[in-house]
């Protein structure tokens, strides 16, 4: 039995090909520890064609392909699925990740090639799936956590139990990943702005020391795919890993993939600890929450173990947005940024506009709250993710249209995110779209660390390939994008004369 794990092509932000891809990696270490013989295939860490990608599974001749899906990768994702039967229909497809578990029936609705999508954790269920197939079974109904056509009809398994213990499961697979043989240090390492730290190189290498979150924010896909459960591993198996990522690939820097880094302060301070102890000189950052665990000595720690910045999520500066949303005040935020200042941490705010019910007043009071603390921050419109309560939401108000499906390439979108070339559903509702999108504008283009408008329209441009993206780059969304564009250079000329 041969099984190829593969990511796609797509990269919607330009980030994705930083990261490590720990969900493939941990499948394949998994399979590998069992006996299963894997391969790794990153076709955007090696910038593969789909031409190219079609030689590399011929050459590969695998008895079962897996494919992560995500929601803005998920149209070329299902690309690879086809173009898998397209080389041999015998080849058994799966698809997992946030997306393919979200819209499982949709998704295999709509996409004849795909034989099975694996609910939610999936190292146990992969592996018992290719046992049944190795044994030409055909008994799918006894493993859980699968869903699957039968005869045409969609059937869906109860959900798999959790792995209960972390430290269980074998390091993620990276001497598999074309990124860990070759080493290039050139690709390594990339220059990082993104937490107020200019022009230092970091590592792109991902570890993560839980799964899952507690929380339920309202557009946030990790509660319904962890479904509200935390686990971590032990401080000990996680020092493993950063001890066998600086043995092993000399690795100096690092970035904690976790949802929320401080869910747990014990288990935090211990790990700081152990990382203060082993004295391995990593250089680190981390997803932070400002909660009641927020405290200043953690902080301290944290930056003594080696942390040099934090990503938190503040989301709104409207108090009444901030406790529905997130159970958090303003108050927390400002003393967080303020104990970073003192400690002299990095700290990159996210902030998100056009929340269900939310005014334009409130939409201002965001973007003031985030100019209160200065750079580095980011300030998005409100998008869409399957499963979701802002999902929810927008089929009742309408933003999505009637018989809406994530899987139909042509979904007629009443919204995407201006300025991209993008299939993720932007959310409206009491802002007009106009006003989210020249609020929006506004904010970036007063801005010059990050953002530069003009190179990100010849971006967009330069990304055409299909008469798709075409389309859509001349969508309602965009054109409004492009007339706010000219409407504040013009404005810019008239001010200078």
């Amino acid at each position: 039995m041969k099984v190829a794990l593969i990511s796609s092509w797509y990269d919607a932000y330009g980030e994705a090909k930083y990261g490590d891809r720990l969900g493939i990696l941990y499948l394949a270490g998994y399979l590998e520890q069992n006996g299963v013989e894997v391969e790794v295939v990153d076709a955007l860490w090696d910038n593969l064609s789909p031409q190219e990608l079609e030689k590399v599974i011929i050459k590969s001749k695998p008895n079962l392909v897996g494919v992560s899906c995500y929601v803005g990768s998920r149209f070329e994702d299902f690309k690879v699925v086809q173009l898998v039967k397209k080389i041999n229909p015998a080849i058994i497809t799966v698809m997992g990740g946030p997306q393919a578990t979200a819209t499982a029936e949709d998704t295999l609705t709509h996409l004849p090639e795909l034989d099975f999508i694996i609910l939610g954790e999936g190292e146990v269920t992969l592996l018992e799936l290719c046992r049944t197939i190795e044994k030409k079974a055909r008994n799918f109904e006894d493993i859980q956590g699968i869903a699957y056509l039968k005869n045409k009809i969609f059937v869906q398994n109860p959900h798999r139990e959790f792995i209960p213990d972390l430290d269980s499961l074998p390091l993620p697979a990276r001497h598999l990943h074309p990124k860990y043989k070759s080493l290039d240090p050139a690709r390594m390492f990339y220059v990082d702005n993104s937490v107020g730290i200019y022009n230092e190189k970091f590592s792109t290498v991902q570890v993560m020391a839980s799964r899952g979150c507690p929380y339920n924010c309202w557009f946030c896909s990790t509660t319904q795919f962890w479904r509200n459960r935390t686990r971590f591993r032990s401080v000990n198996n996680v020092m493993q890993e950063l001890e066998s990522l600086k043995r092993l690939y000399n690795v100096s820097a690092i970035n904690f993939a976790d949802d929320t880094f401080n869910i747990n302060p014990s288990f935090l301070f211990s790990l700081c600890e152990a990382m203060i102890e082993k004295k391995l000189g990593f250089k680190w950052q981390c997803n932070f929450r400002a909660n009641e665990s927020a405290t200043k000595d953690i902080l301290i720690k944290m930056k003594e173990a080696g942390c040099t910045g934090i990503r938190m999520g503040v989301e709104s500066g409207s108090p009444r947005i901030l406790k529905q949303v997130k159970g958090i005040t303003k108050e927390q935020v400002r003393k967080i940024v303020n104990w970073c200042e003192e400690i002299g941490l990095g700290r990159r705010l996210n902030f998100i506009i056009n929340f269900p019910g939310e005014t334009i007043q409130e939409a201002k009071q965001t973007v003031g709250f985030a100019k209160e603390f200065g750079e580095p921050y980011l300030v998005n419109p409100l998008v869409i993710y399957p499963g979701t309560y802002v999902e929810a939401v927008a089929k009742k108000n309408g933003c999505l249209p009637e018989g809406f499906s994530w899987a139909d390439p042509k979904p007629n979108l009443k919204y995407v995110l201006p300025g991209r070339i993008t299939d993720i559903p932007m959310f409206v509702d009491s802002i007009p779209f106009r006003q989210v999108t020249d609020l929006i504008f506004r904010i970036e283009s007063e801005r010059k660390v990050f953002f530069s408008i003009s190179k990100r329209i010849k971006e967009v441009f330069r990304s055409i390939h299909s008469v798709a993206d075409l389309m859509k780059v001349f969508s309602a969304a965009n054109f409004i994008y492009l007339l706010t564009y000219f409407k504040f250079r013009l404005f810019r000329l008239l001010r200078k004369k």
